[in-house]
C-alpha cells in the first residue's frame, strides 16, 4: 500500500492543492523557504496521526481562500497497492476527510460517489505515519523518544541497542555504540559510547549526533523488524549534519525505502539529498501568482536549473562537496555514472561509493580545463573522464601541460576498433538498442547499429562514435527528445555487471588513482 495521489483544500497554505505525481519509494520536496514544503508532510501528520483535528491557526486564512474555501475543508488520499484495506481486494482506494469543524466527515468513495465511514472503520486498516518533524528545531533527549516508543524488556531493549548502533556506524564510519539504561518506572536513558569506550549522555552530546541517534532508535523501533505499511516524514534531515554525513545519510533512508518498501516524504535544501538514480522522486515545490503552494508537474530532468536556482546552488558550490572528484564532460554521465558506481561497489569491484565522490559535469569538454585547473589549486584528488574525439583529445593535451599538481588524473575512454568513442559506445548494444527502441518506438537492431557506425569517408578507418551514428537514425525529426531522456532510460535498465563489462575497467582505473590517497 502506498499514497499515489493526495488532494487538500484549506489547510494554511494548501488551497486547492493536487500532489499527483506521487512515487512509490522516495518523494523528495524541494524548494526555497516557506513555499510549503512542510505543509505537505504536517498535513499528512494531521490525515494519519490527528485523525482530522485541525487547530484554527492551521486553517487556510488568505482572501482567496476565505472567499472560497472557507467551509471546504478536506484533506484527500488516493491509496495504491490497497488490497488489504477493508478487505475490499481493490487496487486502489480513496479516503476523504471533510475538516469543518461543525460537520467532520469521514468517507470512502466507492464507484465513484463518496460514502460516508465511522471513525473507527476510516483508520482501522490506514498505514502508520511516523513524522520527524523539523529535526533542527528539536531538542532531542530520552524524554523525547519515550512519548513515543516504550521499552518493554531486556530483549526489545537489546535488538534496539544493536540496530541504532549499526545505523549510527555506518553513517559515521566509526565504532560507536549507544546503551538503553532502563529503569524500574519503565522510563529509560541514552548513553553514546564512543569508539575509545567513553559513555556520555545522549544529551551531553552535539546536536548532530543526537539527530542522528534519535533517527536510528526510531528506524529500528518501527523499520527493522519487517514492518508492513509505514509512511515516513522527514523534514530537512541534513540539519546540522556534515556533508559527508548527509551522504550516508541519504543512501541509508533510500536502501531503508526500498528493502523494507517503505514509503517516505522528505523535504530537503542540500543538493546532496537529489536523488542521482530517479529523478522522478524530485518534487519541485513553489508559490503561485496566489500564493498558494504547488508542486510543478515538470520533471527534475527538464527543471533542474530552477530547482538548482531554489536550492540556491552555482556550479562552483558542488566543488567543495566530496573526499574525491570524478570530472565528466556532460549530463549524459552525470545521469548514468552514479548507478555503474553501485553496481561496481556492490560487486566489490571497486572500493569507493556514490557518497565517497563528487560527480561533476564541465558542461562541455572545452571547459574541462577550467574545471580541473580550480579543483587543483583545492588539492583535491581528482579524475578527469574525456571522449575519444578532437575535443576531448584537445582537454586532455591543456590539462596534462598546465597541471603542476599529482591530484589529478586524466583517464580518456576508448574502445577497440573505434575510431572514436564515448559513455553510450562502452554500454552493452543489447542495453542500448533496448532504450533507443523503447524511447522511440523504434525496432532497431544491432546489424543497424553497426551500419551507422561505419564511417563513410574512410572504410578502413575505426567505427565513428555513438552520437554521429545516432543522427543516421533520423529518430529526433520533430520531436522534443535528446540524449538525456536516453540516458535515463538506459541508467533505469542498468542491473548487472553484464552490462558493464566495457567500461568497468575504466572505473577500475579511477579506483586504482583514489587509492593513492585514502
Amino acid at each position: 500500500m502506498y499514497i499515489k495521489k493526495i488532494a487538500i483544500s484549506g489547510y494554511k497554505t494548501l488551497v486547492d492543492f493536487k500532489f499527483e505525481e506521487i512515487q512509490e519509494g522516495l518523494n523528495i520536496l524541494v524548494g526555497k523557504n516557506n513555499v510549503g514544503k512542510s505543509n505537505i508532510l504536517k498535513a499528512l501528520d494531521i490525515f494519519f496521526t490527528r485523525q482530522g483535528t485541525l487547530k484554527e491557526d492551521e486553517i487556510a486564512n488568505s482572501f482567496d481562500s476565505f472567499l472560497n474555501n472557507r467551509d471546504n475543508i478536506y484533506m484527500e488520499v488516493v491509496f495504491a497497492d490497497a488490497s488489504d484495506m477493508f478487505g475490499s481486494n481493490r487496487s486502489e482506494i480513496t479516503l476523504k476527510i471533510n475538516l469543518n469543524e461543525n460537520n467532520r466527515k469521514y468517507m470512502i468513495k466507492l464507484k465513484g460517489k463518496y460514502k460516508n465511514m465511522s471513525k473507527d472503520s476510516f483508520f482501522k486498516n490506514n498505514p502508520k505515519y511516523i513524522y520527524f518533524g523539523d529535526l533542527n528545531e528539536m531538542n532531542f533527549n530520552s524524554n523525547d523518544l519515550q512519548e513515543l516508543y516504550s521499552i518493554n524488556n531486556a530483549n526489545e531493549r537489546r535488538k534496539i541497542e544493536t540496530n541504532a548502533s549499526q545505523f549510527l556506524q555506518y553513517i559515521l564510519n566509526t565504532n560507536i555504540n549507544i546503551s538503553i539504561n532502563l529503569n524500574n518506572d519503565s522510563s529509560y536513558s541514552i548513553d553514546v559510547i564512543d569508539s575509545y569506550g567513553n559513555s556520555n549522555l545522549l544529551s551531553n552530546k552535539s546536536s548532530g549526533l543526537q539527530q542522528l541517534v534519535y533517527l536510528g532508535v526510531v528506524f529500528s523501533f518501527n523499520l527493522l523488524k519487517k514492518p508492513k505499511n509505514i509512511i515516513l516524514g522527514i523534514e530537512e534531515p541534513e540539519s546540522n549534519l556534515h556533508t559527508s554525513l548527509q551522504k550516508r545519510l541519504f543512501k541509508r533512508i533510500r536502501e531503508i525505502s526500498e528493502a523494507y518498501s517503505v514509503q517516505i516524504f522528505l523535504t530537503t535544501h542540500s543538493p546532496v539529498f537529489i536523488d542521482k538514480f530517479n529523478y522522478e522522486s524530485v518534487h519541485h515545490v513553489k508559490r503561485n501568482n496566489n500564493m498558494h503552494t504547488k508542486v510543478l508537474k515538470e520533471s527534475y530532468r527538464n527543471n533542474w536549473f530552477n530547482i538548482r536556482k531554489d536550492l540556491g546552488l552555482g556550479i562552483n558550490d558542488s566543488l567543495f562537496v566530496g573526499e574525491f572528484n570524478l570530472l565528466v564532460e556532460g549530463p549524459t554521465e552525470k545521469i548514468i555514472f552514479p548507478k555503474i558506481i553501485k553496481i561496481l561497489h556492490d560487486k566489490d569491484l571497486i572500493s569507493f561509493g556514490e557518497e565517497d565522490i563528487n560527480l561533476l559535469s564541465a558542461q562541455g569538454a572545452p571547459n574541462l580545463h577550467y574545471f580541473s585547473k580550480l579543483i587543483s589549486q583545492m588539492g583535491l584528488p581528482t579524475v578527469i573522464l574525456v571522449d575519444k574525439d578532437q575535443q576531448g583529445n584537445n582537454a586532455k593535451e591543456k590539462i596534462e601541460d598546465d597541471n603542476r599538481f599529482n591530484k589529478l588524473k586524466v583517464i580518456s575512454l576508448d574502445k577497440e576498433g573505434h575510431d572514436k568513442c564515448e559513455i553510450e559506445d562502452l554500454i552493452n548494444n543489447d542495453l542500448l538498442l533496448n532504450s533507443i527502441n523503447e524511447l522511440y518506438n523504434s525496432s532497431l537492431n544491432e546489424e543497424d547499429l553497426l551500419r551507422a557506425r561505419k564511417n563513410e569517408y574512410h572504410e578502413e578507418s575505426g567505427l565513428i562514435k555513438f552520437s554521429k551514428a545516432f543522427k543516421k537514425f533520423d529518430l529526433e525529426k520533430n520531436r522534443d527528445l535528446s540524449k538525456l531522456n536516453l540516458a535515463t532510460i538506459i541508467k533505469s535498465g542498468l542491473n548487472e555487471e553484464y552490462d558493464l563489462e566495457l567500461i568497468k575497467e575504466f572505473f577500475m582505473k579511477i579506483d586504482n588513482f583514489y587509492k593513492e590517497f585514502m
